[in-house]
């Protein structure tokens, strides 16, 4: 293990193949440090190729989803017999959290002290059919290249979007067919923008 990025990420020596599927992180105490995943760095929900270098999620943020978990906010494959299992819904984009880059590279770009930066918007998702638009400019950021004019998320339900974390928990607690309310900025300015949920098929 290298180093931890933010709070977010611990870099691993060990490159992936795209079959990877992860497991426990332990040190040489026995102690669980972490849950191996894909390398995402500053890009959340991002799958990652073959042969990228290997990351691990912090035990300490791994736990914050566990209340999701045991309340069925995710899916699932039941063994025995069928349980009504909710399933989560998606509102279809990549983000990058501000709140990770340096305050001088934000400052550079004209950018909040916090928010979602959007990088991609998956076609026909919740949020595309709200209105919600991606970066179409690349450039250099540091150590990364982003898309730097899409919408930066700032709110959900008038509740502040300060880390990714915020968002993720206001999603898993949605109900398919239900809506929220996305404050962006778009060049700078407010925008509001209204995303319904979808219903399952059938």
């Amino acid at each position: 293990m290298r180093s931890a990025v933010g709070a977010e990420e611990l870099t691993l020596d060990t490159a992936f193949n795209a079959t990877t599927c992860g497991g426990p992180l332990i040190n040489a105490a026995g102690e669980l440090m972490g849950l191996v995943s894909g390398r995402f760095k500053l890009c959340l929900d991002l799958p990652f190729a073959s042969g990228v270098q290997g990351a691990a999620v912090p035990i300490h943020a791994a736990i914050t989803v566990l209340a999701d978990l045991r309340a069925g906010r995710t899916l699932s494959a039941a063994v025995g017999p069928a349980k009504a299992v909710r399933q989560p819904v998606q509102l279809g984009v990549r983000v990058i959290d501000l709140a990770q880059l340096p305050a001088w590279q934000r400052q550079a770009m004209n950018w909040p002290a916090s928010g979602l930066l959007v990088q991609e918007v998956t076609p026909g998702s919740p949020a595309a059919r709200a209105g919600v638009q991606a970066g179409r400019r690349s450039q250099r950021v540091g150590n990364e290249t982003l898309r730097v004019d899409g919408d930066v998320i700032v709110a959900v339900d008038g509740r502040p979007v300060r880390r990714f974390e915020d968002l993720r928990q206001t999603i898993a607690r949605q109900a398919p067919g239900s809506t929220v309310i996305l404050d962006v900025l778009r060049s700078g300015r407010p925008q509001r923008l209204t995303v319904t949920f979808d219903r399952p098929a059938g």
